[in-house]
């Protein structure tokens, strides 16, 4: 890995010469996943190709180096040893493993939470059941290109790096106890800075959120965002802060503009407790379905809308998230508080 290269905190957007992203695909299971992925890089701006050696010492002036690896069955282990050589050119990896059967994927887990342990900057895709077999998704693979690398998908328009004159203490309070009690219950699966914590303005227009590439579970509240609006037609988001927000404030800004009553939302990644538990299969509001875009946003809407209730939904195969209607933070933390525990309990 290199260090000196970690550094970077998604203060502004990257682009294509400040970016790269390579392929390892042993597996073939998705004959078009390259091209998906060139396409991808066209749109959101980073340098990608399967020319590792090439591109790699092409230039070394790259801030984010990514690898995603398709490749392995059964035994993450001897696959990510196999290309542990390789990761060293890069800041970040991916291995996305196959796996024969559930049963298999079940008895690797153990040895998948010690290695994400041992090797922080190497992420293990979790695979998607198809049929008897556990692989990786198209999707998921698609966007792991953007997402450990370039990581938003909206136009950023930054209006003031100051929000300190509407970053009042009660919303201060309600971003430290969301935080303390997504620590406390482990509520991600990958990395703790995985999903994000929001709050609508109480004293007026826009919201608040976390930025991106964020700790959730000891947050920075340098690392909080002021999302002004989000113009659809244009993907322009205008915000105020030090940081960009959180990769997902497209979904959010769908969410608060087409539901009034929405005050507060939390998104995680507690994959064991709530998105891949079958205790919690009823509450799947919408299928695999790529990030940052307007169109998760308005299924989750329409999702909510049919709803009895509006406190938690699962998106599947990508996380939960906890809402509340009530005015005030203090209050809208007790509420996604007591809606998480309540479903804790019955996840146990």
């Amino acid at each position: 890995m290199q260090p000196e290269l970690k550094s970077y905190q998604y203060n502004y957007p990257l682009t294509k010469n400040d970016v790269l992203v390579c392929l390892i695909d042993k597996h073939r299971i998705y004959p078009e996943l390259s091209q998906e992925i060139l396409l991808a890089s066209n749109k959101y701006g980073f340098t990608y190709g399967e020319d590792i050696d090439t591109l790699v010492k092409s230039n070394s002036n790259y801030v984010l180096r990514h690898l995603i690896v398709v490749d392995g069955l059964d035994d993450p282990e001897s696959t990510t040893f196999d290309y542990m050589d390789v990761i060293k050119s890069f800041t970040s990896a991916t291995i996305a493993m196959s796996y024969s059967s559930k049963q298999s994927f079940d008895s690797a887990s153990p040895t998948v939470e010690k290695m994400k342990k041992n090797y922080s900057q190497i992420n293990f895709l979790l695979p998607t059941q198809h049929g008897d077999k556990y692989i990786p998704s198209l999707d998921k693979l698609v966007d792991n290109a953007i997402c450990d690398s370039v990581r938003i998908k909206y136009e950023p328009k930054c209006i003031s790096k100051n929000i300190e004159k509407i970053f009042t203490k009660d919303i201060r309070d309600f971003f430290g106890k969301v935080s303390a009690l997504v620590g406390k219950n482990s509520l991600f699966h990958r990395a703790e800075t995985d999903g994000f914590i929001s709050l609508r303005c109480p004293h007026g227009e826009g919201f608040f959120i976390t930025c991106t590439k964020t700790s959730k579970t000891n947050i920075d509240l340098s690392r909080i965002a002021y999302v002004h609006f989000y113009d659809e037609s244009s993907n322009l988001l205008a915000y105020s802060g030090n940081f960009l927000p959180s990769s997902d404030s497209v979904e959010a800004s769908v969410i608060y503009s087409k539901m009034l009553n929405v005050s507060a939302i939390l998104h995680t990644h507690a994959s064991r407790q709530f998105t891949r538990n079958p205790t919690f299969s009823h509450k799947i509001a919408v299928p695999p379905m790529r990030y940052g875009e307007s169109k998760l946003g308005d299924s989750l809407v329409s999702y909510f809308k049919s709803q009895d209730e509006i406190d938690m939904a699962i998106m599947e195969d990508h996380g939960e998230l906890f809402l509340s209607t009530e005015s005030q933070p203090h209050l809208a933390y007790q509420e996604i508080k007591r809606t998480i525990e309540s479903n804790l309990r019955k996840a146990k």
